[in-house]
């Protein structure tokens, strides 16, 4: 049996820049159009900075993103590359792209790839890809492996410090890995005490003296999730923000994250650690899958964003057989998140487990295709 991703070719990547108190953000509309409005907060009369806009679109039958949508987009800090998780001809791999050119080109050895993220000064990006930590000269070249990584990776941030932390989950919290390679370590530790279950999407603030991350709690969806940071220095824990997933920081002064597909963003300073504000919503319909908190968004440090629209999603697929000459049937009509499968004995049955809010296993009967 195998899983086959569907097509996703309503979505969409677009840029723009912010100015002093004026946030641009591109927002995206149509089948690889593009869109813009603008949100300001504390000033009034600001003028409007100039969006750049930009579209693309993918060979017929391609799509972005991965299987089960982990993060699979990241802008440069400069804005000048966009690297992406894109499928071509059923191999999910990652692809760079420069401003300017009409296609990415594919990065070698990055089968099965997500989480890509750029390095500060913009010349690496790295990836996840084979149970691999792995960098990539943006300009050309070999790629290097850092670290092998036998746990599983949500969230990832090359931060000025000498330090690439890792977003992981039980039993473990943040992860660190030298930018120059070696053994991960521990970055921190989950608070079993009050049934802390995962520490994921790491974003070390200017002066990497904290770390925002997501901690969610047994029971809770990552919407449900508390944005903490932790101090890199003495390991002190503070609450910056309940009820979001996948923080950032951008430069305008605003901290952003994403809740129930939304992209939020609030007013922040990052040395006190203090919101200015209430959250307020800038751009809806951003892919979010909630099972694992990740959302398809990112921002370059002079205000770039680039995210793919969408919605809520939770890794639909469909269910489909393979013949011994490669012949594939699909099996089920409905796209579903199915994780895990078992064959019965005799051939009739197949259990998966059903994510979503909840998940659940469910018996489908080949021969009648019910389940």
């Amino acid at each position: 049996m195998a899983l086959q991703s569907g097509s996703n070719t309503q979505h969409l990547v677009s840029r723009s820049k912010g100015y002093g108190s004026a946030w641009m953000a591109a927002i995206l509309a149509g089948s690889l159009g593009v869109g813009a409005a603008v949100w300001q907060t504390g000033c009034q009369g600001v003028k409007p900075a100039r969006t750049m806009r930009f579209s693309s679109t993918l060979p017929s039958g391609d799509s972005f993103g991965g299987s089960n949508w982990y993060p699979s987009i990241a802008v440069s800090p400069d804005g000048t590359y966009m690297a992406y998780v894109a499928t071509h001809n059923g191999v999910t791999q990652l692809y760079l792209r420069q401003t300017g050119e009409w296609d990415g080109r594919p990065l070698p050895g990055t089968g099965d790839a997500h989480t890509p993220f750029f390095s500060p000064d913009g010349k690496w990006l790295g990836a996840v890809a084979g149970a691999k930590l792995v960098k990539f000269p943006v300009g050309g070249g070999a790629p290097a492996v850092l670290s092998k990584i036998p746990f599983k990776v949500y969230g990832a941030c090359w931060a000025q410090d000498g330090w690439i932390y890792l977003g992981t989950e039980s039993p473990l919290g943040l992860v660190k890995v030298p930018v120059t390679g070696g053994t991960a370590l521990g970055a921190t530790s989950l608070d079993d005490d009050h049934g802390e279950t995962d520490h994921r999407f790491p974003e070390v603030l200017p002066g990497a003296k904290w770390m925002l991350f997501a901690a969610r709690k047994a029971g809770h969806s990552f919407d449900e999730a508390d944005i903490e940071a932790v101090s890199l220095k003495n390991g002190e824990l503070r609450t910056v923000l309940k009820g979001g997933t996948n923080p950032r920081y951008i430069p305008t002064g605003h901290l952003v994250f994403l809740r129930a597909g939304a992209l939020m963003a609030v007013a922040f300073d990052p040395v006190k650690l203090q919101l200015k504000g209430e959250p307020v919503p800038v751009a809806q319909g951003v892919i979010e899958n909630p099972r694992i908190g990740a959302g398809q968004y990112s921002f370059s440090a002079e205000g770039t964003l680039v995210y793919l629209q969408g919605g809520m999603t939770f890794g639909e697929h469909e269910l489909v057989s393979v013949d011994r000459n490669g012949a594939m049937r699909t099996i089920t009509a409905k796209k579903q998140p199915y994780e895990d499968l078992a064959l019965s004995p005799d051939g009739r049955l197949i259990a998966a487990t059903i994510g979503g809010p909840a998940t659940d296993i469910w018996i489908h009967d080949l021969a009648r295709g019910a389940e």
